[in-house]
């Protein structure tokens, strides 16, 4: 195996202070060729360029000097200091001589940039927090569960009962690889019915197990990019909205509304289709936190700016796509994906419980006005999830 070394080397004072940042990719350039031969290609690129401060990121191209062809890459960051007196310094050089550690330190750093937090695998290595760590050392005593899982159909049930359905996904991401698709379709096809029902079944309810615990855990996150990227990820959530069977076709969609001069324009949270008819659902989601009813007014509630916003912002959207229909489409008729048959609308915004609760004049408010509202069909987040806890207790026989 490969030994990864990362070096990092002292202060050495190199270059005049009268030397500009091209100067020193030159120098660092000339440096690396005259002191290793076997440097056969070289790229640069400033992580960070200042007056006074650079850090300049180079990849050598080795070549093996008998073979005569290539044999690895290596990355060095330069970190230059300019002094008054004494001119450019080296302050530290780091040498990364595997580029496959770099590989995972980006990866991991992806990984905490999209909260990925729970279990996470990438080249190799599985990251998981404490609470799943915990879990696979119980499974771990228990027995040979992980290692025999693709022997026997039933420790998938067993694996999924003991450590949930992301530890048996991270088993078989590491055990498909290496076997041929033959030998997993055969593996499934001694499965019976009930063990494939079974299995299923189980997959399912973790699944909505994790979207609920969630929701529980942040109900009151007021960032929509939180929950647009949430439903993006789970879009079968919003599909149970709808009556008729509903697809995801477009996140962040554009539906048209730029100007001659090329700015404005539309873009709604989500594009759904009806799976059978091709008839065009638009989504527009706020945030659990907005509010859903205003000041009272003449022994009612009127709307709040939030929510009678959203109903026009969404509607907006639904003028524009049936507008600018022919200019979103493609000319092959055939090709087009949506219809735009009086699209139906729908807005996810608040939480009722919270907001309105056992107030009889805010329900009775919210009620008459949503019941009234034909072109765009609200419903808040609780609602929402108060749905999939539903089908939770249908898939556990509660």
């Amino acid at each position: 195996m490969e030994k990864t070394n990362i070096h990092k080397e002292e202060p050495i004072t190199v270059l005049s202070k009268d030397l500009t940042s091209e100067d020193i990719k030159l120098y660092v350039e000339s440096q690396a060729i005259q002191d290793n031969p076997r440097v056969k290609s070289i790229h640069h690129a400033y992580v960070q360029n200042s007056k006074i401060a650079h850090k300049l990121a180079t990849c050598w191209e080795i070549h093996d000097e008998h073979k005569k062809e290539f044999h690895h890459y290596e990355l060095e960051i330069f970190h230059f200091k300019k002094f008054s007196k004494k001119g450019w310094e080296y302050d530290c050089k780091y040498r990364i001589d595997n580029l496959d550690l770099l590989y995972k330190i980006h990866d991991f750093l992806d990984i905490i940039r999209n909260e990925k937090i729970d279990v996470a695998v990438f080249r190799n290595t599985i990251i998981l927090d404490e609470r799943e760590y915990r879990r696979l050392k119980e499974i771990e005593q228990k027995g040979p569960q992980v290692d025999d899982v693709l022997e026997d159909p039933q420790s998938y049930v067993e694996l999924i009962r003991s450590g949930g359905v992301k530890l048996l996904k991270d088993s078989l991401r590491s055990s498909i690889t290496e076997r041929a698709p033959e030998e997993l379709q055969q593996m499934f096809g001694e499965m019976t019915l009930n063990e494939l029902k079974q299995l299923h079944s189980m997959s399912g309810i973790s699944q909505l197990k994790n979207v609920l615990k969630i929701w529980d855990e942040n109900r009151t996150n007021d960032s929509e990019e939180f929950w647009q990227r949430l439903f993006e990820s789970n879009s079968w959530v919003i599909s149970q909205i709808f009556s008729a069977p509903a697809v995801l076709l477009c996140e962040k969609a554009y539906v048209g509304g730029k100007r001659f001069d090329n700015k404005g324009g539309n873009i709604a949270d989500f594009l759904y289709v009806n799976q059978l008819t091709s008839n065009a659902l638009i989504v527009e989601i706020k945030t659990p936190t907005k509010k859903l009813m205003g000041n009272e007014y003449r022994n009612t509630f009127i709307l709040s700016s939030e929510l009678s916003g959203g109903t026009n912002q969404v509607l907006n959207y639904k003028n524009s796509i049936i507008t600018n229909f022919n200019a979103l489409v493609s000319d092959e008729y055939e090709l087009i994906r949506f219809h735009t048959f009086d699209p139906k609308c729908v807005l996810i915004i608040g939480n009722y419980k919270d907001e309105i609760g056992d107030d009889i004049g805010k329900r009775k408010a919210f009620e008459l006005a949503r019941a009234n509202s034909k072109a765009v069909d609200v419903i808040t987040f609780d609602e929402l999830f108060e749905k999939i806890q539903t089908m939770l207790r249908l898939l556990e026989g509660i």
